[in-house]
C-alpha cells in the first residue's frame, strides 16, 4: 500500500503540473482555475 499510495501522488503531481501548463498556455481558462482544483 505504501508503494501504491507513493505512486498515487506522483503520477497526479505530474497530471497537475501537465494540466497546469496547459492552462497557462491556453489563455481561455485562467491561472486561477488550477489552484482552486488543487486542495
Amino acid at each position: 500500500r505504501l508503494l501504491a499510495q507513493g505512486i498515487d501522488p506522483n503520477a497526479k503531481n505530474r497530471l497537475m503540473k501537465k494540466s497546469f501548463r496547459k492552462s497557462a498556455i491556453k489563455p481561455a481558462r485562467p491561472v486561477s482555475s488550477p489552484k482552486a482544483d488543487a486542495p
